[in-house]
């Protein structure tokens, strides 16, 4: 229910701004709702006291849009009474709460964000996991990582970005089990969040991930196998130089070139016959660097 961006009112828009204050207490909810996301799209910082206590209406729609409009608004008063909204019976106004909550960088309390991990609807505990990476909280780590497992996919790989993006080794061993999951954005994710967190990977692992059926997680695995100069790759590698989709092809090409070793070397001279003109380019640009 996002409701658009605000900007500052302008002295005609008094009159307005007024009428639609007073449209908050219509009798009809669809009215209250059209009140509510109008004033969050005019921007007028006097909207803000008057929505605040719709936040309590009775219809759980027009509480999802005053959520949208405060958000919009951007002003800290809000904060405290959306956080309340965090434990609403209605799973669209705990989205909405968790969502607006985002607009803020401060002043934003982790511990009611934290629960909501325990949401029985996934996009709530997807849209918790943003949140407190969006926040920083690193204390929300193991709370976190509880979610590696969750039954939702995207949740998965949103609990495996945040927990890259917080730079805490601790969380190593549970991006570490992300590399097994069934869904290859999630183990594409979490072979990136390890390179980032420049945890370990087992060479077998990584060997493992070169032969993944999903091409951006093969492409990721050659170039950390490069990027580590993982000299027990270069067969794999060497291997990659034909593999189906170019972009692979190029990442694997690239990583023998950050391997100082003869064999690598040989697999570049070879890369020099490939039908790919990216390969051969790579493969030439590599040799010409002191092994």
């Amino acid at each position: 229910m996002r409701t658009g961006t605000g900007g500052e009112a302008t002295p005609q828009d008094t009159g307005v701004v007024n009428a639609l204050i007073a449209r908050l207490k219509d009798e009809n909810a669809s009215v209250r709702r059209a009140a509510a996301q109008s004033l969050g799209r005019l921007g007028d910082a006097r909207a803000v006291t008057a929505l605040i206590p719709v936040l309590s209406d009775s219809d759980a729609e027009v509480r999802a849009t005053v959520i949208d409009a405060l958000s919009n608004l951007e002003d800290p008063r809000a904060i405290d009474p959306i956080v309340a909204l965090l434990k609403d019976p209605e799973t669209d106004v705990r989205h909405n709460a968790l969502n607006a909550l985002s607009h803020w960088e401060r002043g934003v309390p982790t511990a009611p964000v934290i629960a909501l991990l325990d949401d029985p609807d996934a996009d709530v505990r997807r849209e918790a996991v943003n949140l407190l990476d969006h926040l920083e909280a690193r204390s929300a780590g193991p709370a976190i990582a509880k979610l590696i497992h969750d039954p939702n996919a995207d949740v998965r790989r949103n609990v495996v970005e945040a927990m890259g993006n917080m730079h805490d080794q601790s969380g190593a061993a549970a991006i570490t089990e992300a590399l097994n999951d069934p869904d290859p954005d999630v183990r594409h994710e979490a072979l990136d969040a390890l390179n980032e967190l420049k945890a370990p990977i087992a060479e077998a692992t990584l060997l493992k991930m070169m032969a993944d059926v999903n091409p951006d997680v093969r492409q990721s695995a050659a170039h950390i196998a490069g990027d580590r100069s993982v000299i027990a790759a270069i067969p794999a590698l060497r291997r990659l130089i034909d593999d189906p989709k170019s972009d692979v092809r190029e990442s694997a090409t690239e990583a023998l070139g950050n391997i100082a070793d003869p064999a690598a070397r040989s697999a570049l001279r070879a890369a020099l016959q490939s039908p790919d003109p990216k390969v051969r380019r790579a493969a030439a640009e590599a040799l010409g660097q002191e092994p």
